[in-house]
Parts: structure tokens; sequence; C-alpha cells
């Protein structure tokens, strides 16, 4: 049943970052799909930091964010070992800005790099109430 919903929530997150425009699916629930065959990859390396002026950008990447938080959560559920759905959670950051670009959308590492800020969240989260469920003899092995 977790794999079910994680396999859903994984197909939920392709087609939000797959639509040929994330502003037309926000505003008029419209959703599409074009292939690009040959996408201009050299554009992963792009930093550029502009287009964050739009208060849309910002919520779309708070998005990314969320959900990228949300998956860990999962992957963390399933595999029951933080390393790997930090694992595959970082991994398919990578797989959805790559994939995004086959469909006419701007996939970069700038953006993996903010999915990830959702996975560390999680890990810092997880690590502090790791922590305090601790016994007193327990914390004092980790000096």
């Amino acid at each position: 049943m977790l794999l079910a919903l994680i396999l859903l929530f994984m197909g939920f997150m392709l087609v939000l970052i797959c639509t040929e425009s994330f502003q037309l699916l926000m505003r008029y629930h419209h959703v599409s799909f074009n292939l690009h065959k040959n996408p201009n990859l050299s554009s992963f390396f792009d930093f550029n930091f502009a287009e964050f002026q739009s208060n849309d950008v910002v919520i779309q990447k708070a998005g990314h964010t969320l959900c990228f938080f949300i998956l860990v959560i999962l992957f963390t559920l399933y595999f029951r070992s933080l390393k790997s759905a930090v694992a595959v959670s970082i991994a398919f950051a990578f797989f959805t800005e790559i994939v995004q670009m086959f469909f006419g959308r701007h996939g970069c590492l700038r953006d993996v790099i903010i999915d990830s800020i959702g996975i560390l969240l999680f890990v810092i989260i997880y690590t502090v109430f790791s922590l305090n469920r601790m016994t007193p003899m327990n914390r004092s092995s980790l000096k």
C-alpha cells in the first residue's frame, strides 16, 4: 500500500513537472505535454536567479521543496533507512530536472539544489527527533 502511495505521488509530481506550462496548470487547470526530442541539455548548468523576482516562481520553487520533503518521508517509511531515502530522493530530483527538459520546461542543477532543501529539512527534523528519543546513556556514546 505504501509503495502504491509513493508511485502515485511520484506520478503526480511528474505531471506537475512535465506539463508544458506550470502557469497554465495553476491558473486554468490546463495540462498538456509537448515532447522535445532534442532539448538544450547545456541549460542544465544554468544558475540564473533573475526569475526569482516573480512571486509565481518563488511559490513554484517552494512547492518543489515541499514535494521533496514529503517524498523523502514516504521513502524513509518504505526503506526504513534514512540514507536510502535520501539517495533515492536526490536521484529522483536529478531525474525530474532532466526529464522536464524533454517536455519544453527548464530543468537545471539549481532546481536539484532547491529540491534538496526539502530533503535536508526532513533530515534535520528526523535527526533532532531521533536524538531526543535516545536515552542519556546512548547520547553520551555520540561524543
